[in-house]
């Protein structure tokens, strides 16, 4: 399937992210786009993750999707979820 949409089309889309802590010793943060498989960003704090998620990794993720012409999946809205969302 081919995508149409530009990349600033993908980048403005209310991705879901999340942010964990881990017993890394250099990077303990990681921040991830859950609905984007391998898209992350680790740091020192959960700022610097999330700041590099959104300011390298997401960018990059989905330009390699883009140029390879794979499926991007869309964020869920919530009011198309059933059940509770927290």
């Amino acid at each position: 399937m081919t995508n149409k949409k530009p990349l600033s089309y993908y980048l403005d889309l209310p991705w879901s992210i999340a942010c964990e802590y881990s017993d890394d010793p250099i990077d303990p943060w990681t921040a991830r786009v859950t609905e984007l498989q391998g898209c992350m960003s680790h740091g020192k704090l959960p700022i610097e993750a999330i700041s590099g998620l959104l300011e390298e990794a997401l960018p990059l993720h989905l330009e390699g999707l883009l140029a390879t012409n794979n499926t991007i999946p869309e964020p869920i809205k919530p009011e198309d979820c059933k059940g509770k969302i927290a």
